[in-house]
């Protein structure tokens, strides 16, 4: 049985509540050496001298490992390749196109958040990153993107393990318009609006 490192327990769901104790314990060595050859790197300093490296490559095929067979996530490119691709995924939240776009969300903000937390109201126990931190942003994302909101509680379906994801609550009611046409809608309503708006940003 391997080892049971200290990395492992971070990630450890029985340790999300309060992981504070091990991140101590990973700064008193702040570059160490894993089992399986790879390092975790946890002080800042070493951290901001890795940045800033021009040796420390995020291609994992630089890594000498296996190049897969789809193309990969833009955080797993290096510049000149990384900075065009987030370039491309960050144009539909702002700048240049649409400057004044997260000013103009202000209020639908305001509202949805106000809508998480009224829905926590009744609980004795909540867990702020499931009910909170992360519907609200996907939310958002959703909103930009021109998910329907009957649709939102599919997305973390479709972008990670469901078991791993929580169910989103529906945003306010008013918040987003247009008629729904069920989970198998999703993934088209993720890639059209982003095909019309490449071709009308």
């Amino acid at each position: 049985m391997s080892e049971t490192t200290l990395m492992d327990q971070v990630f450890a769901q029985e340790n999300r509540h309060d992981p504070y104790p091990l991140f101590a314990e990973l700064l008193k060595t702040p570059v160490a050496r894993q089992p399986d050859g790879s390092y975790v790197v946890s002080g800042y300093a070493e951290i901001v001298a890795l940045l800033h490296d021009p040796r420390v490559s995020s291609d994992t095929t630089k890594r000498g490992l296996p190049r897969a067979e789809m193309k990969p996530a833009f955080i797993n490119t290096d510049p000149p390749t990384h900075d065009r691709l987030r370039g491309e995924a960050t144009s539909f939240f702002g700048p240049p196109h649409r400057p004044h776009l997260v000013a103009s969300l202000e209020p639908w903000m305001h509202e949805t958040v106000n809508h998480l937390i009224d829905g926590l109201a009744d609980k004795r126990r909540i867990d702020i990153v499931e009910e909170l931190a992360y519907p609200f942003p996907v939310s958002a994302i959703c909103r930009v993107l021109g998910v329907p909101r009957e649709d939102e509680p599919e997305v973390p379906r479709l972008v990670g393990d469901p078991h791993q994801r929580p169910r989103l609550p529906l945003a306010p009611r008013g918040a987003r318009g247009g008629p729904s046409k069920g989970p198998d809608r999703v993934p088209g309503a993720l890639g059209v609006p982003q095909r019309a708006r490449r071709s009308s940003p």
